[in-house]
């Protein structure tokens, strides 16, 4: 299951310029996509520093 997790924040990170704005209506990819969201807003995140992302 981590392994499938792993994958959607990593296509979801790659492909935020076209999925950023898109409403996703199923809940878990919605929740991933909010964790993304926040992440690239935090002034604390580095560029490319995912917290708790597997490098």
């Amino acid at each position: 299951m981590s392994n499938v997790i792993h994958f959607l924040r990593e296509h979801l990170h790659n492909h935020w310029g076209h999925l950023g704005q898109a409403q996703l209506s199923q809940p878990a990819l919605a929740f991933l996509a909010l964790m993304e969201k926040a992440e690239r807003g935090s002034p604390d995140a580095a560029v490319g520093d995912r917290a708790g992302a597997e490098p």
